[in-house]
């Protein structure tokens, strides 16, 4: 007592505790120790205690901080400016959303050199970050968040696999990105971006600012 269970999803993993057969006190006790005890093991990868989605709980930090954010988004197609907007208030820290899919749009819009893409292709790191650096500097936000990838069932190369997925990040204190390798299924690599992307926005913004 009490019973802990691991539930795995594909916006991440539900861990649920249960205490039985105590008096009401006792068992909000239970369960506080017991989660203080998990926390000291696995704090670093937990986004909330609180039934909260990821999406809520960047909305809280980016009202906390007063920050700003831009989007531009190739292979998620605008699912992370979707779930941020769906918050309510959204508008005190959500500038702009840009679905820049095609080169021509990650070009013009963004700013991304030709020569770049030329050199490295549209999925690549270097895109990743110059798609981010573009919008944060298009609309003039604190951060500048992007993905670009290959979500299939066609699309791949030898070198680039279905599943491939760049996601940049800039803000004045520079710019990063992460490389992931996700499955084959194209919905199910979908929602693995989007929050992967608002991790790492979480995360930027705690180490950051």
């Amino acid at each position: 007592n009490p019973s802990v269970s691991v539930l795995p999803r594909l916006e991440g993993v539900d861990i649920r505790l249960r205490a039985k057969d105590v008096k009401r006190d006792e068992a909000e006790k239970i369960l506080e120790d017991s989660k203080k005890k998990i926390l000291r093991h696995i704090k670093k990868w937990v986004y909330t205690t609180e039934d909260k989605t990821l999406a809520e709980v960047v909305s809280r930090i980016l009202k906390k901080k007063k920050l700003s954010v831009s989007i531009a988004e190739s292979c998620s197609g605008g699912s992370i400016s979707s779930m941020l907007t769906d918050i309510s208030g959204s508008s005190e820290y959500f500038d702009c959303g840009v679905v820049s899919y095609s080169n021509r749009a990650k070009i013009d819009i963004l700013g991304v050199p030709e020569e770049m893409i030329k050199k490295y292709g549209a999925v690549s790191s270097n895109v990743a970050v110059a798609m981010a650096e573009g919008v944060r500097k298009v609309s003039d936000t604190d951060i500048g968040l992007s993905t670009t990838g290959i979500f299939g069932p066609t699309g791949a190369t030898p070198k680039k696999p279905v599943g491939l997925v760049y996601i940049g990040y800039s803000d004045k204190k520079g710019s990063d990105y992460k490389r992931y390798k996700f499955g084959k299924d194209r919905n199910r690599n979908k929602i693995k971006t989007t929050q992967e992307a608002l991790n790492i926005l979480r995360e930027k913004i705690i180490k950051n600012f």
